[in-house]
């Protein structure tokens, strides 16, 4: 008998209040048997027999229960309270694996004296079957979990995200930074050893090969820093030499810098050299100030970081030690895509060049084919690409304070702002009847659409139901400056500033 059974007519499929509206009719003698099913279509045995399930007491459903429904062991209120215990472990890190709960299903069972089969009692556990139909029943699977060191699991609470957030709208509401200059800075190591990833062999082979260029890599540090507008500056490279050549950057990304340390990674020497390499790329000053949201490496809050940072108009803000992985965008949404096109790019290298090993002289070439091919659709603010969902996923721009854990209220939600990487059709939209926290709010929100319009063309005010004093403020704005928009149809050449 197959696991999962799947049906081949379509017997018992009429609604249960059809059925329980014919037997009703008959049951106080309005009709007849024949005359209720024939005007429903439905067959008068069926509804006989419905009828007499009605008299026992015993509807559930339409047809008859399933014979492995006669046979079931836990009730559903049983398998739902262990179904909860499960979830519950799993959300505090300490999920069972599938053995475990076939043995805490059995357990279950024998404490509440309810009779198992007898192969149960054998191997002191659920049975294969019961345990996948038990699985499909409840909507649970069985996850490889990631693994979680006690401090990212203790460190990501209510407290430490709330002090993050707090100051996010602090930094927010002194500066006003408009979305693209809010940048996260991470490093990631690449190495030159790609991971194998699945191919297709004969069923049954019990050792799968494929080739990797060594046993074991060389790192390289990435660093990238991304904003909320979806943009990229080109990385920068640290390479594990004491002196850099120019030859390590063959085929890097058209603007990336390159440097090197003994080891290969970030250090007070060379963090300052990308804050020299950031500040190029966004032309940040004290006038135009920059925020900059990065973890708590001990290279990027120096000293000598720290006064050239401040010198230039950026803005730090630290991450919470162990809450990168959920509260910071590049670790969220862009390295996982990254590292995968890096380790397809490698292992077509070693394809196309059979008998060759990787040295670190190929590294850019791979960086520039995955950071290409990762960021390229993210330029536009309309694509739905991992650097424009990124801040929305993490909530940074947004500045909405939600912890995703079980024992935080769904909806319990502080919006400080909107998000301005939006349609303006869409933010208006929002704008109509929104309730503002603070008044102040109101001068933010008006720059915040103001930004989101300049992104398109400025005659999409026309025809939307806005509030007039809302609109008037929008024009107004609008009308302090002109701007020149690219690609303007033909139609529109002589609307193209405002």
């Amino acid at each position: 008998m197959p696991r999962r059974y799947i049906r081949t007519t379509s017997w018992g499929q009429t609604p249960l209040t059809e059925m329980e509206s014919a037997a009703a009719e008959v049951m106080q003698g309005k009709k007849s048997l024949r005359q209720a099913g024939k005007e429903r279509n439905i067959d008068k045995t069926t509804l006989q027999r419905f009828i007499k399930k009605i008299e026992k007491g015993r509807v559930k459903s339409v047809a008859w229960g399933a014979v492995a429904e006669a046979k079931r062991i836990l009730t559903d209120e049983m398998e739902e309270e262990l179904a909860q215990h499960l979830k519950q472990l799993a959300d505090q890190f300490h999920g069972l694996a599938p053995v475990k709960c076939r043995e805490l299903a059995f357990e279950y069972a024998d404490k509440n004296h309810i009779p198992v089969p007898a192969n149960w009692m054998e191997k002191q556990c659920a049975g294969v079957e019961w345990f996948g139909s038990f699985l499909a029943r409840r909507h649970l699977s069985v996850r490889t979990p990631e693994a979680t060191s006690l401090g990212r699991a203790t460190a990501f609470n209510k407290t430490t995200v709330g002090e993050f957030f707090t100051n996010l709208a602090v930094v927010m509401d002194r500066h006003t930074f408009p979305p693209h200059m809010i940048y996260n800075v991470d490093e990631t190591g690449v190495f030159t050893v790609q991971k194998p990833r699945q191919v297709v062999t004969e069923k049954g082979k019990k050792q799968v090969g494929s080739i990797t260029s060594a046993e074991r890599g060389e790192l390289v540090t990435v660093v990238c820093a991304v904003n909320a507008a979806g943009n990229a500056i080109p990385p920068m490279f640290v390479f594990p030499r004491v002196r850099f050549k120019d030859d390590f950057m063959i085929g890097a990304p058209p603007g990336a810098k390159g440097a090197s340390t003994r080891t290969g990674w970030m250090n007070e020497d060379t963090w300052p050299e990308f804050l020299d390499h950031l500040i190029k790329h966004t032309k940040c000053t004290p006038d135009h100030p920059m925020l900059l949201i990065l973890d708590n490496l001990r290279a990027h809050i120096s000293l000598k970081a720290v006064e050239k940072a401040k010198s230039n108009g950026i803005v730090l803000l630290t991450l919470p030690p162990h809450t990168s992985h959920r509260l910071q965008p590049l670790d969220v949404t862009v390295y996982g895509p990254f590292k995968t096109l890096y380790s397809r790019a490698l292992d077509g290298w070693m394809r196309s060049n059979p008998g060759k090993t990787v040295s670190i002289y190929q590294i850019a070439g791979f960086v520039n084919e995955a950071f290409l091919s990762a960021v390229t659709h993210a330029i536009s603010p309309l694509a739905s690409s991992p650097l424009g969902s990124s801040h929305n996923i993490t909530e940074i721009f947004s500045l909405r304070r939600r912890l995703h854990h079980p024992w935080c209220q769904t909806g319990q939600t502080l919006s400080c702002g909107l998000h301005p990487l939006v349609h303006p059709l869409q933010m208006i939209r929002m704008v109509h009847g929104l309730q503002i926290i603070h008044p102040l709010q109101m001068n933010h929100l008006l720059q915040m659409l103001f930004h989101s319009l300049m992104l398109f063309h400025p005659l999409c005010m026309v025809h939307m139901d806005v509030p007039r004093q809302l609109s008037h403020d929008l024009d107004m704005c609008l009308l302090r400056k002109s701007y020149h928009f690219q690609n303007v149809p033909p139609e529109d050449k002589q609307n193209e500033s405002v």
